[in-house]
């Protein structure tokens, strides 16, 4: 393949065009699933369905994907990387049109279900291809990199859905919303199919249900997929209660704040290079805690607005950026190749666990609690995750 970047980092290669096909098509899945989990709710309430069956609704896809992610990691690594998620971006094709071509609740229900395990094929297949791609001397640059399409995805793909339902409609949004997952699809074909199948043969394992079983996480990936597991939890707790938080200190308007932390979000990775060259992937992740800690112990401190809504944002953007691209790389760099995929199913894992069960349980606390309180248990979860760290002493080995 061509290459578009040789900068003289260790003579590896990284922005070739199977890289930038691969973020491309991260982007665009991220961007449809942010999409439509933002979307559906809206629609269930227009189509006439009850509040708990709009609910069952839009969260389902989080469900299907916690389900079926483990197996993702286990097909992965043992069949083609390319064709799963093939299959997964044609799931995610066909499931919108479930909402186009008919009014039935449990048909949408299906393509819901059907788009929440294209979801963990897609995006552990795409990641895993990725792992492969990126130099091991770039890998948390790399990594940085190829989050940064899911990023934007986050950050624009709400908007996107609402302008497109007020300009075409819930029907033209659903189509666009298969288009683009078409050309996804497109661009993955041109992938070079015989380099993305098995990343090498099966190691050595248990026969039957346990070696399945030990097929479907990597060891190695647990440690940092909990501590996203963690990182998660508290991250719902400004994605969708820092309204509320915010609505009863007299602050109506937090826009500003998602529009600061995004661009904070954003700047590690595009800074992963220049970073990476200047401290290890430990102190990266040490720092990304301490600065994550800070932003969610000033929300609790301080009303969410003027300065302190500028500072609270700028901490916990960039503090959460460099924890979960140091968290990545850090779950997946010391996989075998022949476990490159049931290691990023593990980490992927840990994220859908997150936003399945955190959003439940910070909708209880808030029944009983004040919504401040919510800030200072996330400060303490990601204080937690540093002691953790900094007690499990791990020390990778640079790469030189």
């Amino acid at each position: 393949m061509s290459v578009l970047n040789t900068d003289g980092y260790g003579g590896e290669k990284l922005l070739t065009y199977d890289f930038l096909a691969i973020s491309a098509v991260s982007l665009i899945s991220g961007t449809y699933s942010i999409m439509l989990m933002t979307t559906v709710l809206l629609y269930g309430n227009a189509a006439g369905y009850s509040p708990a069956a709009a609910g069952l609704l839009s969260s389902s896809f989080a469900f299907a994907s916690l389900v079926m992610r483990p197996f993702t990691g286990f097909l992965a690594d043992r069949f083609s990387k390319k064709s799963l998620c093939m299959i997964g971006l044609a799931g995610y094709i066909l499931a919108p049109l479930a909402f186009v071509f008919t009014k039935s609740y449990l048909l949408c229900l299906v393509g819901r279900i059907i788009s929440g395990a294209a979801m963990a094929m897609t995006s552990t297949a795409s990641s895993a291809i990725a792992s492969e791609i990126i130099p091991k001397s770039r890998f948390t640059e790399g990594i940085g990199y190829f989050g940064i399409g899911m990023t934007v995805g986050a950050a624009v793909a709400p908007a996107i859905g609402l302008q497109l339902i007020a300009r075409l409609g819930y029907g033209g949004m659903f189509l666009f919303s298969s288009a683009i997952c078409a050309a996804a699809m497109a661009l993955m074909a041109s992938l070079p199919y015989s380099r993305y199948r098995v990343s090498a043969p099966p190691a050595q394992s248990p026969a039957g249900l346990k070696g399945i079983v030990d097929g479907m996480y990597e060891r190695s990936a647990v440690f940092a997929s909990a501590s996203t597991l963690l990182i998660t939890a508290a991250q719902i707790s400004v994605s969708q209660f820092l309204p509320y938080y915010a609505q009863g200190r007299g602050v109506q308007d937090v826009s500003l704040f998602y529009l600061i932390s995004a661009v904070g979000v954003l700047l590690p990775r595009l800074l992963g290079g220049a970073m990476k060259r200047m401290i290890s992937d430990r102190k990266l992740l040490l720092m990304g805690y301490v600065i994550l800690a800070a932003g969610y112990g000033v929300l609790f401190l301080t009303t969410p607005s003027g300065g302190a809504m500028v500072l609270s944002a700028v901490l916990y953007g960039f503090g959460h950026g460099t924890s979960s691209m140091a968290l990545n790389s850090m779950a997946v760099i010391d996989a075998a190749p022949e476990k490159v995929g049931a290691a990023n199913a593990t980490y992927w894992a840990a994220g859908d666990l997150g936003f399945a069960v955190a959003p439940i349980a910070w909708g209880v606390y808030c029944g009983h609690m004040q919504y401040g309180g919510i800030y200072l248990i996330s400060a303490i979860l990601v204080s937690a995750a540093l002691g953790a760290f900094i007690f499990r002493g791990r020390k990778k080995q640079e790469p030189q």
